[in-house]
Formats: C-alpha cells, sequence, structure tokens
C-alpha cells in the first residue's frame, strides 16, 4: 500500500501479529498475500478470490448489444485513475504507440495525466457499458503499482482478453508470461508485449482462451465455496 505511510503500514502489521498471539486464522487471496503474511503470522491459509461466470455471462449477453466496430487497434484499462493504478505509465506507453487506442474506462482524481491525444477517458459507465468497451478492444493493460487480486482483471480474464500487466502481486499471481498474457517491469517490456499481440493474432487468442479456462478452473465462487467447505470442516464449524 504504496499510498499509506510507513507508520500506518506498521500499524497495520502490530495489528496482525495481535491477532496471530489470538489465534486468528489470516485467509490470504493470493499467494503473494500468503508469503507475506508468513511473516506475521503463524495461522494463515490461502484461498484465491474468483468471480462468479454465470453472472459474467449474463452481462456478456447484454454487452454483445452494445459492442461497436472499432477500426484501430485498442487497448483499454479499468479502474480508479489514481496513482495505484499507474495513469502517468499507461500514458507513457500510449505516447509511443500513437497509431493504437488507448481507452480508460473510469475516472478520478488523476485525469489529467492521460493527456496523450491517443488516449480516451470514458468516466464512470454501468458494468454493462464497460464491458462492452472490453469485448471490443484487442488487448487489456493493467499497469497498477501495486495490486491485491483484481475483480477486474479475473473478469477480463473470464471475457478472454490477453492481459499484459505490472509484476506486483495479484497481477502476478493469475497471468504468466507466454501463457496466458505478460508480465512486465518497464515501459519497453509492455511496449514489445502489446506489439507482439497485436501483429500475432494468433497468439494473442490463445492467451485470450488460457485466460479465461484459468478462471473456469480456478478463480471462481464454486472453486471459492469448495475451500471454506473444506476450511470449516477441518475447524469444526
Amino acid at each position: 500500500m504504496m499510498n499509506c505511510s510507513s507508520f500506518k503500514r506498521n500499524i497495520y502489521r502490530w495489528i496482525e501479529k495481535i491477532s496471530d498471539k489470538k489465534r486468528c486464522l489470516t485467509v490470504t487471496d493470493i499467494e503473494g498475500e500468503f508469503e507475506a503474511s508468513k511473516k506475521v503470522t503463524k495461522n494463515a491459509i490461502c484461498i484465491s478470490n474468483g468471480i462468479d461466470p454465470s453472472e459474467m455471462d449474463g452481462i456478456i449477453c447484454q454487452a454483445e448489444k452494445l459492442k461497436t466496430n472499432r477500426r484501430r487497434p485498442t487497448v483499454c484499462m479499468l479502474g480508479k485513475v489514481v496513482h495505484q493504478k499507474n495513469p502517468e505509465l499507461f500514458n507513457n506507453i500510449a505516447k509511443e504507440l500513437p497509431d493504437i487506442d488507448f481507452v480508460w474506462i473510469g475516472a478520478g482524481p488523476l485525469e489529467e495525466k492521460l493527456d496523450s491525444p491517443n488516449v480516451e477517458t470514458t468516466g464512470w459507465l454501468t458494468r454493462v457499458q464497460a464491458t462492452a468497451r472490453i469485448m471490443e478492444s484487442d488487448i487489456f493493460l493493467f499497469p497498477s503499482a501495486w495490486e491485491s487480486l483484481s475483480i477486474a482483471l479475473l473478469e477480463v480474464m473470464y471475457i478472454g482478453k490477453p492481459c499484459v500487466v505490472s509484476r506486483v502481486d495479484g497481477n502476478k499471481d493469475v497471468i504468466q508470461s507466454n501463457y496466458n498474457g505478460y508480465v512486465c517491469d518497464t515501459k519497453e517490456e509492455y511496449l514489445h508485449a502489446i506489439s507482439n499481440l497485436l501483429e500475432n493474432k494468433e497468439i494473442a487468442e490463445r492467451y485470450g482462451r488460457q485466460a479465461r479456462q484459468d478462471i473456469l478452473e480456478k478463480y471462481n465462487v464454486n472453486v471459492m465455496e469448495q475451500e471454506y467447505r473444506k476450511l470449516l470442516a477441518v475447524l469444526g464449524i
């Protein structure tokens, strides 16, 4: 949480250590958080977060009616325009690729950072409208400075879009380079990943299919329910 002072982060760490002595169980939703939790508690497990595929199917069905046929390659992002989501990097990447449309679905206090001529900021949309904009895009770019496990990212994966993400906890837990998208560290890596996906439609489609399959197999509410049932059974609840 880079938007918090070290003092506040230390308070959170102190609370977690006290909870450990009270024998509270910490449940993390990603492996990165699970590894971090081991530094402050012995009582921790990981149960991955997930989305509801059946709910998403209904939203996708409605969004199909709103899709438009965009002529230029399009890269999109979904989220509040704040420091955490790294609008400066998003904008710098867009400047390097002037022949590609970049769409930021959302709004926020740092919208002035998105000043490249090929960047569109949509403002807040309904869930169906946002899904339609994602569906008509070619790539989902998610350059967050830090994350947990983003529900938005999981939903985009279920839609079947190839994702290009930052190497932070949450993102790197669900996206693997050359498997279901790309994980990047530098602007040059983002540029290479986007260009490669746009130039190789077969690879882009394969990564998108794999991302969707990962949701169906791992990151959904049905799997979550099974894991929590197992946990409650062990606890005797």
